[in-house]
């Protein structure tokens, strides 16, 4: 690989935790309403934004970053003597910034009152059809249908499996993709960091993005990057989509990447790569990292509160045979359309045609074959990933976390995980697995496999349709 291309890989894996959470956006969100009318609100009190992206203003009102869901304020002023929806609050809980890169924590802002709630919008107790599980040991994200009887015996249905990109294993351990059980908060169509570091992949106004025969390369060059950006290191390092989750995400999303859809996993494959990972670690700085169909695809398929549980596992399947699952790839049909949206609509070909989108605004049109049948990977011991193995595809253990302090097992045909527990060790600086999310809880209770219900007489810990690597032998 020429020194040019790993230098444009590592650029795209230096994505830093505070410049993945300042996306500025000059228009509040209004799904969410709690109040009626400024006197519901009590000046000293704290409350939390009850909606996505509710714009903060100065005292001309001019608009000068936002609050995400769940973000924190203490009320100063109800500014009752103003006709307006506007009160004078100071922030102070928030990983967002400022138009000027500033932290917007500590600093006081206008917002309106309407979407300041005394209780925090969690989504824990979500009641919808799907729930993911990243694995993050094997680099994994797979989709379930949730399915359960009226007695609580639950053995679902996977109906998506895709390979991602986690967080870069450095011996500190904190840009490592955290553990835990989380909730969507959010849809973002081409996210772009407050900073500028990462431009769009599209924005009005931009120049065009690298055509889809173009290499890593080309995402970083100037030609690309709009004029009025200072510093701009990868242009779309965010790709089409992202999905902000919560609550202590530790501003580690699960977002796209360069490319366009007939890329494939192009990008992908090249970070899990072979000499990629022997000069560098071109990995993201603890989000996850999906091809941008994958992405576009599940936004298609999860509404805000879905589920997101992250694992670090051992793999089997309760099923050997894997008798329910006859078909084993679908396809989806999408239209890419030129716009930032604050709904970030699905990219379905379907609703596009539907919603009327010219055809002036289309950016890429395909098809997308997707992965319906449960592959194991096998897990590594940690002794013999030296080097540079672990980071490299199917290794299993890309944080090389030792035997003993893998508890458990994660049957993938079947969205359920059995005695296990997050691989942390509070004695060890290195190889430490950080944990976020609900901590009340490793994984909702439809996750978990009760063995007096379900028989375990079928596992396997084989799959004859993968290959171990000789050191997985």
């Amino acid at each position: 690989m020429k020194t040019a291309t790993l230098n444009a890989l590592l650029a795209l894996s230096s994505i830093t935790l505070s410049t993945a959470s300042t996306l500025y956006s000059t228009a509040a969100y209004s799904e969410e309403i709690a109040n009626s009318s400024k006197e519901e609100l009590v000046v000293g009190q704290e409350y939390f934004n009850s909606t996505n992206n509710l714009t903060v203003r100065d005292e001309s009102k001019a608009a000068q970053g936002f609050l995400s869901r769940s973000d924190k304020v203490i009320v100063l002023d109800l500014l009752t003597d103003r006709t307006d929806d506007y009160v004078k609050v100071k922030v102070i809980k928030s990983w967002n910034y400022d138009r000027s890169n500033k932290q917007i924590k500590g600093q006081e802002f206008l917002v309106s009152y309407k979407y300041l709630s005394a209780g925090r919008v969690d989504y824990k107790n979500f009641e919808g059809k799907y729930f993911v599980i990243q694995n993050l040991a094997t680099e994994r994200l797979r989709v379930y249908e949730k399915q359960c009887s009226e007695t609580n015996l639950c053995n679902h249905k996977m109906v998506f499996e895709t390979e991602m990109v986690v967080g870069e294993d450095t011996k500190e351990g904190n840009t490592r993709t955290r553990v835990g059980s989380y909730r969507v908060t959010e849809w973002v169509k081409f996210y772009e960091d407050g900073s500028k570091a990462y431009p769009a992949w599209w924005k009005e106004g931009f120049p065009e993005v690298p055509s889809a025969d173009k290499g890593v390369l080309s995402w970083t060059r100037s030609k690309y990057m709009p004029e009025s950006y200072e510093n701009p290191s990868v242009r779309g390092a965010f790709g089409w989509f992202a999905a902000l989750v919560g609550p202590n995400h530790d501003s580690q999303w699960t977002h796209g990447t360069i490319g366009w859809g007939q890329n494939k996993k192009e990008f992908i494959d090249r970070t899990k790569g072979f000499l990629a990972n022997v000069f560098s670690d071109p990995r993201s700085h603890g989000c996850s990292r999906l091809d941008n169909e994958s992405i576009a695809y599940l936004r298609e398929l999860l509404p805000v509160g879905t589920p997101f549980i992250k694992i670090y596992a051992r793999e089997a399947l309760l099923d050997g045979n894997r008798t329910k699952y006859t078909q084993r790839t679908g396809a989806w049909d999408y239209i890419l359309t030129a716009d930032r949206t604050k709904e970030a609509y699905s990219i379905d070909e379907k609703k596009v045609l539907d919603r009327g989108v010219p055809q002036d605004k289309w950016l890429e049109q395909g098809t997308y074959e997707y992965d319906m049948y449960p592959n194991l990977v096998y897990y590594s011991p940690a002794k013999k990933l030296w080097g540079w193995r672990a980071n490299v595809a199917g290794s299993g253990n890309v944080y090389k976390v030792e035997k003993d302090l893998m508890k458990g097992v994660y049957f993938i045909d079947a969205g359920l995980i059995y005695n296990y527990e997050h691989p942390v060790n509070p004695d060890k600086e290195k190889n430490k697995i950080r944990v976020g999310g609900f901590s009340d809880e490793v994984a909702p209770s439809y996750m978990i496999l009760n063995k007096n219900k379900i028989s375990l007489d079928r596992v396997s810990f084989d799959d004859p349709e993968v290959k171990k690597k000789s050191y997985q032998k």
